[in-house]
């Protein structure tokens, strides 16, 4: 849906009508961003193959080498923090949807139209909300099948992945923070070079924090 069919949404027989409310501008949106994700399914593929492909990998690769306190399973120790960081992931692909509307000038376009003010912000994040949903759904599945399980009842359960959802919200919102600050999606340089910007940070990480460790050691010995 572009910018145009937004406009129609807003018009009765070629005529302007009074601005509808917050809801349904946010939804008319929201719905925009799930109809770009329906025909570029590519862009789906963090949300579906990578974290399956995380829960496999963390299950199969590392779970033999890593002993739990407890003689506990690790394969249900392990899948809080990859529901933790799948949802983390979320706030680049808002970014980037956002940060592609204002290269391409939808948003000024948007501004153009009788919408609500933060209309389209709350668009892209209950759309890329909704599209959390579907790496949640698919690492509970998968972590059915490999031994992961659900001890504390349905209750527990539902409260649990609430706070998931509610944390998918809150970082969608880092990603729209993201997106409204860089003006292109190629802007995000992180991003795109995720190894060269891990190791920047690496080289950052240790060049401020190896001194200060030697000095606070050197402290403690001598005191």
């Amino acid at each position: 849906m572009t910018a145009i069919s937004l406009e129609n949404e807003t018009t009765d027989h070629g005529g302007p009508q009074p601005p509808r409310g917050m809801l349904h501008d946010t939804w008319v949106i929201a719905r925009r961003g799930l109809v770009h994700m329906k025909r570029q399914p590519e862009a789906l593929a963090d949300a579906t193959v990578q974290p399956i492909m995380f829960v496999l990998l963390f299950a199969y690769v590392f779970g033999g080498a890593i002993a739990v306190p407890g003689e506990g399973n690790y394969r249900e120790f392990l899948m809080g923090g990859i529901f933790a960081q799948t949802i983390v992931f979320t706030s680049f692909g808002v970014a980037m949807s956002l940060a592609h509307d204002r290269k391409n000038q939808a948003v000024d376009r948007f501004r153009a139209l009788p919408i609500a003010r933060g209309a389209v912000l709350g668009g892209h994040a209950v759309a890329n909300l909704l599209k959390a949903m579907l790496p949640i759904v698919l690492m509970s599945l998968c972590g059915l099948a490999i031994g992961w399980r659900i001890r504390d009842g349905l209750v527990n359960a539902a409260l649990g992945y609430l706070l998931l959802v509610a944390f998918a919200f809150a970082m969608i919102w880092v990603g729209v923070l993201l997106g409204s600050v860089v003006s292109t999606p190629d802007a995000p340089w992180s991003i795109a070079n995720p190894v060269a910007y891990s190791i920047i940070w690496i080289v950052a990480i240790v060049a401020v924090c190896a001194p200060l460790a030697v000095r606070t050691y050197q402290r403690s010995v001598a005191s």
